[in-house]
């Protein structure tokens, strides 16, 4: 007897990336975070938790719905608050992204703001 699965081959996060959400609850074991929605300090603050819980990012992608961070363990969140190119939230990436050890806040707002803000695909992170 063969047993047949269904696996999709890309992740709800990356669904909700690509198609435009605004808005969700996310969810992770043992810490609290806020809705996102849309709110640059919103996408940094649970950002700050998830660090805080030892996450480390490993990959960075921008689509419709803002920027989708990969974590070393495979976990991802959607921050529907934070964009590249001429977005507002550019420095609130950069500094954070430098808080973290990527490289120089300037350096890094420089790099995120030179794409283009209809820009889809992987981020560089900087220099680790």
């Amino acid at each position: 007897m063969m047993i047949h699965t269904i696996i999709h081959t890309i992740s709800p996060m990356m669904m909700a990336l690509h198609n435009g959400v605004a808005e969700y609850q996310p969810l992770h074991p043992g810490v609290e975070l806020a809705r996102e929605n849309q709110d640059t300090l919103v996408s940094v603050a649970n950002l700050h938790l998830l660090h805080d819980e030892g996450l480390q990012v490993l990959n960075l992608i921008a689509g419709t719905a803002g920027l989708l961070f990969i974590f070393h363990t495979g976990e991802q969140y959607l921050a529907t608050g934070l964009r590249v190119g001429n977005h507002q939230s550019v420095e609130s990436l950069a500094e954070l992204m430098a808080e973290w050890a990527f490289g120089d806040r300037r350096e890094l707002s420089a790099l995120y703001a030179a794409l283009p803000d209809d820009y889809r695909g992987p981020i560089p992170l900087g220099q680790v």
